[in-house]
């Protein structure tokens, strides 16, 4: 599918043109779908608890994570559950 291989190749531009490097350790590989996702969300908290940004190939895999994600209050860096 290439709208995933197009997203990671923008996020991978971003974070060299920002002067960061992409660490391999925050890249999952899925699916396409759902429950490739919400797998996908799981081993990205458990690798990196203090994630605040997520980059998906598509709209269902998008539904996974946005499950297990709590609402962020950007005022105190925290989730607000």
């Amino acid at each position: 599918m290439t709208v995933g291989v197009d997203r990671f190749e923008g996020y991978r531009d971003a974070v060299r043109e920002a002067g960061g490097r992409v660490r391999q350790r925050l890249v999952v590989n899925g699916d396409f779908g759902k429950e490739s996702g919400a797998r996908a969300m799981r081993e990205l908290t458990a690798r990196a608890p203090d994630l605040d940004a997520v980059f998906v190939a598509n709209d269902p895999m998008a539904m996974g994570p946005s499950k297990r994600c709590a609402p962020w209050d950007p005022a105190s860096r925290r989730t607000s559950r």
